[in-house]
């Protein structure tokens, strides 16, 4: 289990927001994916930590995290936004769809 999730663009990031835990984004080459590969959202607006372009303010976060806080109501929208299906109860709906047609 980690203490803070540093990603880039991976998918990783909406698991993890169920443990509702700091996340930090390290995107030196965001204009050069955005442009290449292109993202479903606007990547600044959702993603629910900051965007570190360079090794020392991904470490500044880190290690500023617990003295310059960390909110956890971000992570928690983001969580509802994207995982609010993930209670635990998926495979009861897909069996009851499966039985009863809906």
């Amino acid at each position: 289990i980690a203490d803070v999730c540093v990603s880039d663009y991976s998918s990783l990031v909406f698991e993890y927001s169920i443990f509702e835990r700091p996340m930090a984004f390290f995107v030196y080459d965001l204009d050069e994916y955005i442009d290449d590969r292109g993202l479903y959202y606007d990547f600044d607006e959702i993603t629910p930590g900051p965007l570190c372009f360079t090794t020392s303010e991904l470490i500044e976060y880190i290690e500023g995290i617990e003295r310059n806080g960390f909110d956890p109501a971000e992570v928690a929208a983001f969580k509802e936004r994207f995982m609010c299906s993930c209670d635990g109860h998926s495979t009861e709906r897909i069996l009851e769809y499966i039985e009863n047609g809906d």
